[in-house]
């Protein structure tokens, strides 16, 4: 387990201790990690990013620190992952999800290879599948004021989300809403959840599907 500089400080949620163990990123030292300083933490493996505001920053943390997935500081150049999430003035689409559906519908699919989010005259459904060509069942999950979108996710991810969610909002996740927010179909989309302690951003990055 991920031991932080002061594990009293906050808590280091499940979903980021997964994100910094990924195998996708053995070998690369500043990805396979969690870079924290006084104001927030972050870790990306390529295909989702967290990175948690601290709404009372670390006071005994000076400067910037990145550890390994034991918590072993790392002398490492992390990247600027700030610049990687979609500010407000460019998200075009703001999907309305019910978390209770999101959670047990994708706990089914999340072996799939495919997952196709729509927005269909104001309803935000969800089919899966083997290929992109290849969907079946299509779930209500949601609405959207927006126009007609579809956007490809690997179900894996997806269900991270949900399980980020659970962590940073609780017992009564499964009874609320989140939004999801689209720049664009070849875009990372976005998804904040907040509590008392902190404010997580979890971007996750689409499937390129023609």
């Amino acid at each position: 387990m991920i031991k932080p500089v002061e594990r009293k400080v906050f808590i280091m949620h499940k979903t980021v201790e997964t994100i910094a163990k990924s195998k996708t990123t053995n070998g690369q030292p500043s990805l396979h990690s969690v870079h924290i300083s006084s104001e927030q933490l972050v870790t990306t493996d390529r295909h989702v990013l967290i990175r948690e505001q601290f709404k009372t920053p670390i006071d005994n943390l000076n400067g910037e620190l990145t550890i390994d997935p034991n918590g072993v500081p790392l002398n490492v150049n992390y990247p600027d992952t700030d610049r990687l999430i979609p500010t407000d003035d460019n998200i075009r689409y703001h999907l309305n999800i019910e978390a209770g559906k999101w959670v047990d519908i994708i706990q089914v699919y999340k072996k799939n290879m495919y997952a196709a989010i729509n927005i269909t005259d104001g309803i935000v459904t969800i089919a899966f599948g083997e290929s992109s060509d290849d969907l079946s069942g299509e779930f209500e999950i949601g609405k959207s004021d927006n126009e007609d979108l579809t956007i490809y996710f690997q179900p894996k991810f997806l269900k991270m989300i949900g399980d980020y969610g659970k962590e940073v909002i609780g017992r009564n996740f499964k009874d609320s809403y989140f939004e999801l927010e689209v720049v664009s179909r070849y875009e990372p989309a976005k998804v904040i959840f907040e509590n008392d302690d902190i404010t997580g951003t979890f971007l996750v990055t689409p499937l390129h599907v023609n």
